[in-house]
């Protein structure tokens, strides 16, 4: 027979609309949001949706679950059917004051949530990869950002890393950290970012760390489509290891077309494709 577990709530909205919360082994629901905060940034996670939503929480519920092997403690994320993940979490940020172990759990939460909505039926190393950096990447912030505020800002935050060639912390609510992390993974994807960065000298840190972010994206999306030097490629999230940076390469003109069999994670959309590139044939490559 298991050892019997307490559920211990950690933050909760209004009528129970959103909350999080820790199912730990008795003895072992200490310090929870430390513990909850190690989960999220922990490789070993997997998340899932749960099958099985507390009893004794409210109906028509969407639960997150991230769970450890061998274990003692789970942690679950629950929000009403119609609400967005994003709106949840909000709703949980505005009810609490600054904790900074909310980052970590947002942001782990949200990419878990965008995944498992594209059909992944578990998922671990993007909301890992997001967690963690968010969580070193994040200052308290009081203000809670307008709608477009978060889009002009990542704007000037990607322009300021150009420029300088390095990250620097933001400094958010947990909430809007979670959003900001997530949609600059998705950024370090398009076309115009992509070469104005690849021309730039940018630290080797900094490289390293966009990379772990770009990576995420593809997993969180199971597989994206880009276009470079006029060829359409295919990005798989299993065969993406070091896609980002090896494609800087390309477009920095550092990799030649004729290498392109060899990247890993890279196919051709169309099969014709790769043999035309290998011979030189394509335009515009």
């Amino acid at each position: 027979m298991g050892r019997q577990k307490d559920r211990c709530q950690l933050v909760s909205g209004s009528k129970d609309a959103a909350w999080i919360c820790v199912h730990a082994s008795r003895g072992a629901a200490r310090e929870l949001l430390k513990v909850a905060r190690r989960m999220a940034k922990s490789l070993e996670t997997d998340w899932s949706y749960d099958s099985c939503p507390p009893k004794d929480g409210p109906g028509d519920m969407i639960v997150i679950k991230g769970e450890r092997h061998g274990d003692d403690v789970s942690l679950r994320m629950g929000r009403r059917r119609d609400h967005s993940c994003r709106d949840a979490f909000r709703m949980l940020d505005r009810g609490t004051g600054f904790e900074p172990a909310l980052t970590s759990l947002f942001s782990a939460g949200l990419c878990a949530d965008l995944a498992l909505q594209r059909g992944a039926n578990r998922f671990s190393r993007a909301p890992a990869t997001v967690a963690t950096i968010a969580d070193r990447g994040t200052d308290p912030g009081e203000t809670e950002w307008g709608e477009g505020e978060i889009d002009d800002f990542l704007s000037g935050y990607v322009q300021e890393l150009i420029e300088t060639g390095a990250l620097r912390r933001i400094s958010a609510r947990p909430a809007d950290a979670a959003n900001f992390w997530i949609l600059m993974a998705e950024m370090l994807w398009d076309p115009d970012v992509r070469k104005r960065i690849a021309i730039e000298s940018i630290d080797k840190p900094t490289i390293v760390l966009l990379c772990r972010l770009a990576e995420a994206w593809i997993e969180i999306q199971g597989e994206i489509t880009i276009r470079v030097s006029g060829t359409t490629l295919v990005l798989a999230e299993d065969k993406c290891s070091r896609a980002w940076r090896q494609l800087m390469e390309w477009e920095g003109g550092g990799i030649r077309k004729g290498t392109l069999r060899y990247l890993s994670g890279y196919k051709p959309k169309m099969p014709f494709v790769e043999e035309k590139v290998v011979r030189g044939e394509m335009s515009g490559a």
